[in-house]
């Protein structure tokens, strides 16, 4: 009974269980999955379930515990969105434990920041790997509020970076925080432990497998801070540009507030120069725009580490007002954090599929990213985005081109050379040809003479024009005699 008389006071429980349910029906109210790599993760998950591997290398343990759940009945889509709400509710409670420790209601209101948080959705839906890194760092600050055996700081940040090596440099950065605040506190725990946990770290990061080769995606031209790059793009959420504000002002209010110790603040802010990681790249979610990504997340942690010392009560009327508010928003969270923007046009992409199976079902069909996930996954048939290896027969290989006319095709090939029946024209601004046929079209287009098509075919992200990075082909070491194998054997 007194277990069950501690749960009715935790409020913030009811608010925790209220937006896991909400979170659950929000995902399923979709027709489709949602997210950039969604279906990347249902692809990855289905092969695992029915050959006990992933299609793609990738050691992640989500792949496994999405297919695993198939076995229950239920498809690779409804298990990963399954998973999503699993992994929400994980993160969620994680994070309660690392704040039920503060004695007055400011916890509940900062549980109620977490589950407001578009940014924390957005990571749920767009990065599920960072997520579940971030539920497991949620429990050093467990550890610390609860005055827990320090010593499982250890595998807690070895674990961070098994799971994700974005854990390398928030484990670096926790253990230097950490380390600065026990410099008087010797007694507590001996400190040579975490030294070792840093030579761990630098150890991982050395021994981590082709690691020149995963240096090789950066581009150290763009060394914009990551919080800079985001606040500055004009596609990212507005509204989770406020939240960078709204956190940072939070902080900063705290600070002048409570004046804190320097010891209560340098995790914190440790942990908060994250968000200065230079972009090191120009697209959308680069690296350093990833880590900037953080930033409320950051906040939250460091309000518990703070708040935990300084007996603040929040009044009685402001209290019922915030939980009422949280209440009627949490239903209504996905229409800020996930706008429908971002969502894919996948009824377009089953019309394209039916119209593409009606003249030809390609081996390998070439096509842009958010596409060939999708395409592979309905079909079960290879699909690409980046250019063709170079020892892959073409002739063999089709093409989804976007945005460039019939006539235009018809201007650059000979009446020989389009008589072959091998391109044709779906609609929508869309085109299937033959790979070869493409690449001589290609080659005849001049950026001299017709500047704004030949600009068309070098966007990589409607007709891929790269070849695949080293980084991901690194991750294909086996060489067989497949004829689309990453690496031909020799």
């Amino acid at each position: 009974m007194k277990g069950l008389h501690q749960l009715s006071l935790n409020k913030e429980i009811y608010l925790i269980i209220f937006a896991i349910i909400a979170s659950l029906w929000s995902l399923f109210s979709f027709q489709f999955l949602i997210g950039f790599d969604a279906y990347y993760y249902a692809l990855q998950s289905k092969e695992w379930f029915q050959t006990g591997k992933v299609l793609i290398p990738d050691p992640s343990i989500i792949h496994r515990i999405v297919g695993a759940m198939q076995y229950t009945g239920i498809t690779a889509e409804t298990a990963f969105k399954s998973w999503l709400t699993i992994s929400y509710a994980i993160f969620c409670f994680t994070y309660w434990m690392g704040v039920k420790s503060i004695k007055s209601n400011i916890k509940v209101i900062l549980v109620a920041f977490l589950l407001l948080s578009p940014s924390i959705i957005l990571i749920c839906i767009e990065f599920p790997k960072t997520f579940l890194l971030m539920s497991l760092f949620n429990l050093t600050i467990y550890i610390l509020n609860k005055n827990k055996n320090h010593l499982w700081l250890i595998p807690i940040c070895v674990g961070s970076i098994v799971l994700h090596k974005m854990g390398i440099v928030l484990s670096f950065l926790f253990c230097f925080g950490y380390i600065a605040t026990q410099k008087n506190s010797i007694k507590k725990i001996n400190i040579n432990y975490f030294f070792v946990l840093i030579i761990i770290i630098f150890g991982l990061i050395i021994l981590y497998s082709n690691l020149a080769t995963q240096l090789s995606r950066f581009d150290f031209t763009y060394v914009i801070p990551g919080l800079v790059s985001l606040l500055k793009n004009p596609s990212f959420n507005l509204i989770i540009k406020y939240e960078f504000i709204f956190y940072i002002f939070i902080l900063t209010l705290l600070v002048f507030k409570l004046k804190p110790s320097l010891d209560e603040l340098i995790i914190t802010l440790s942990l908060l120069s994250s968000i200065f990681i230079p972009t090191l790249g120009n697209e959308g979610f680069n690296i350093g725009a990833r880590f900037a990504l953080l930033c409320p997340y950051i906040c939250l942690l460091g309000f518990s580490l703070i708040l935990k010392k300084y007996d603040i009560k929040v009044e009685k009327k402001w209290f019922i007002t915030i939980i009422c508010i949280t209440l009627m928003l949490i239903p209504f969270r996905f229409y800020w954090s996930y706008p429908k923007i971002n969502q894919q046009n996948y009824k377009k992409y089953d019309e394209l599929i039916r119209s593409m199976n009606q003249l030809v079902v390609p081996e390998m069909l070439i096509v842009y990213k958010n596409f060939h996930l999708y395409y592979k996954f309905k079909t079960g048939n290879e699909s690409f985005s980046f250019e063709p290896e170079s020892h892959w027969d073409k002739s063999r290989i089709w093409r989804l081109v976007v945005e460039v006319s019939r006539s235009q095709f018809f201007y650059y090939l000979s009446n020989e050379e389009l008589s072959q029946g091998s391109i044709y024209s779906l609609g929508d601004k869309h085109t299937l040809i033959r790979e070869d046929l493409y690449q001589l079209f290609k080659s005849k287009v001049k950026k001299e003479n017709d500047r704004d098509l030949y600009l068309l075919l070098q966007d990589h992200a409607k007709n891929p024009a790269q070849q695949r990075p080293a980084f991901l082909l690194a991750k294909h070491k086996v060489e067989d005699n497949d004829p689309f194998s990453a690496r031909k054997k020799k």
